[in-house]
């Protein structure tokens, strides 16, 4: 009985030292467990940090200081010249630096015929075209935007001119900048494939202008050129839908080129005779390429600046 007694006994140190190993074990992982814990929170903590920082320097950037009653906020002055307009909007470019123009015959491109042999690339050729609008409209009728401008726009945001208050404004800013920042991100996504970005969105004018169309604003309608971009478009119309919410409104396609000044002045007959014809000559039956949607600041109509 004493023999049993004492080999219990001796067990017994050894049964403690392994209880004491498991838990020294399990301190051991629940230590690991805690550092781990503890380093993904510093990560997200330096994660939120950084976005935060990123945030507020983005909102420096977008904030309006423009103090001014709305009532004085124009896009131009009595004489055409462009003053200061702030706002915020996505816009595609229009790309003046590719290979070509191209010709639309029969819904179809045709890479070799140009509107013209004398244009081989797309900048002289547009620079022909600008040249040729400066000549023909009336600086005291038209104010005409800078060829560097031109753009489709995908949806208008919101102008500071929309506010009563600079205040007002910043607070949109302020409210929207994630889900801008979102929208860009997943733009940027659907564009940048394999890590390239090749594909540019294809339109073509809507159809001749006539001689008894209105000319207030010198405007090029446009519709959508092939199945490709109709599917991109769709998709960037659904992000916008998804991450704006009803901030975002698809806008109906065209390419600004002058505004009417408010002045009761108004083109001569062979004034708009002249311009109708150049408007059709350059862009009638042309293929048009531009930019992925990007979301832009603007401080007057003439500079949109992306924003990411």
């Amino acid at each position: 009985m004493s023999s049993t007694t004492n080999i219990s006994n001796k067990s017994k140190p050894l049964q403690q030292q392994q209880l004491n190993n498991n838990h020294s074990t399990v301190n051991k992982n629940n230590k690991k467990k805690n550092l781990t814990v503890n380093n993904e929170n510093n990560n997200n903590n330096d994660k939120n940090n950084n976005d935060n920082l990123l945030k507020e320097q983005l909102f420096e950037k977008l904030k309006s200081k423009d103090e001014r009653n709305v009532a004085f906020i124009k896009k131009f002055d009595e004489f055409g010249t462009f003053t200061q307009f702030e706002g915020l909007t996505i816009v595609m470019p229009l790309l003046l630096f590719t290979t070509t123009i191209t010709t639309q015959n029969n819904n179809t491109l045709d890479n070799n015929n140009t509107l013209d042999n004398n244009f081989d690339d797309t900048q002289n050729y547009f620079n022909e075209f600008f040249k040729e609008l400066q000549k023909l409209t009336p600086k005291n009728v038209h104010a005409l935007l800078p060829l560097e401008s031109y753009h489709v726009t995908l949806s208008g945001l919101k102008c500071r001119s929309h506010f009563n208050t600079c205040d007002l404004y910043n607070d949109f800013v302020m409210k929207n900048i994630d889900n801008l920042i979102d929208f860009q991100k997943e733009i940027d996504q659907l564009f940048f494939v394999n890590d390239t970005n090749n594909t540019t969105l294809k339109f073509t004018m809507e159809k001749p202008i006539e001689n008894n169309d209105q000319l207030n604003q010198l405007t090029i309608h446009l519709k959508i050129y092939d199945k490709e971009t109709e599917n991109l478009i769709e998709k960037c119309s659904n992000l916008g839908k998804l991450k704006l919410k009803k901030l975002f409104r698809k806008s109906k396609f065209h390419l600004s080129l002058a505004y009417h000044l408010k002045n009761n002045l108004d083109l001569t007959v062979e004034e708009k005779r002249e311009i109708i014809k150049c408007l059709n000559k350059y862009f009638y039956g042309k293929v048009l390429e531009f930019g992925r949607p990007e979301v832009c600041k603007f401080e007057t109509m003439c500079c949109f600046e992306p924003v990411f």
